[in-house]
């Protein structure tokens, strides 16, 4: 999509590659590829977002169990590598679904 500029120096009107159809379609598809890339980059930062809030309301619910337990020492411990785990878990599953996707297409 290129304008050539040797006719405004002769100032001529613009003359488009492949005439103004041309010129308005491809704009249009770039910027529904540019309004796609963002939306996409967006919804993966949200769930990025997600994520961190599931982590945080995870780990209230283990830092409250000295409330509950006596020695906490020992469930804090245990319980933020269950939480780790699980959180492994979840982005493994994510990556290897997303790897499948891809290797479908």
């Amino acid at each position: 999509m290129t304008i050539t500029h040797g006719n405004l120096v002769e100032k001529k009107p613009a003359a488009f590659e492949g005439g103004v159809g041309m010129f308005i379609v491809q704009g249009f598809f770039e910027m529904f590829e540019v309004l796609l890339s963002y939306f996409s980059n967006t919804l993966s930062f949200v769930r990025i977002g997600a994520y961190a809030v599931s982590h945080a309301a995870m780990m209230q619910v283990v830092l409250n169990w000295p409330e509950w337990i006596f020695w906490s020492f020992v469930p804090i411990g245990a319980a933020c590598m269950v939480l780790h785990i699980i959180e492994y878990f979840v982005d493994y599953c994510a990556k290897s679904k997303k790897d499948k996707e891809e290797q479908e297409k």
